[in-house]
């Protein structure tokens, strides 16, 4: 079975900051410049993607944060949260879906193999996406699928 995932070592990882972050407050200021050029709403939603897609290569918040910085990982959550009072729902609710719905699911229940795949994700930018499948399911809006 062949990957449609490219091959990446570490070492050609794209999936860190420039320099390096010594503390939590350096980590706020560049989180908050990245989400302020990648969260507008006058965006089409192939910029948005695209802004997207910048923030996680940057590095500044991992796939694995959940588990292994919790407090970063809802932290950059809350900061994020911010834009939506002005540009409304539409960026966050694609951020939440990559980096909860989708690699926290991957996190929370897959093998060791997929979960080291996700730095070839985040080092290429790519996008991840959840669709619910499980018959019999519910959803926000009430709706049995």
């Amino acid at each position: 079975q062949q990957s449609i995932m490219p091959e990446i070592t570490r070492k050609q990882s794209t999936a860190v900051t420039p320099q390096p972050i010594e503390t939590e407050a350096e980590w706020e200021a560049a989180w908050l410049e990245a989400t302020q050029e990648c969260y507008d709403s006058t965006r089409t939603f192939r910029d948005s993607a695209a802004g997207l897609r910048q923030l996680i290569k940057s590095g500044l918040l991992t796939h694995t944060d959940l588990r292994d910085n919790p407090a970063r990982f809802f932290k950059a959550h809350r900061l994020l949260a911010r834009h939506a009072v002005k540009h409304g729902p539409g960026f966050w609710i694609r951020f939440t879906v990559h980096y909860n719905l989708c690699f926290g699911t991957v996190l929370a229940v897959g093998s060791p193999d997929q979960i080291e795949s996700m730095d070839v994700v985040q080092a290429h930018g790519l996008l991840g996406c959840f669709a619910l499948t499980e018959k019999l399911a519910g959803v926000q809006s009430g709706l049995i699928v």
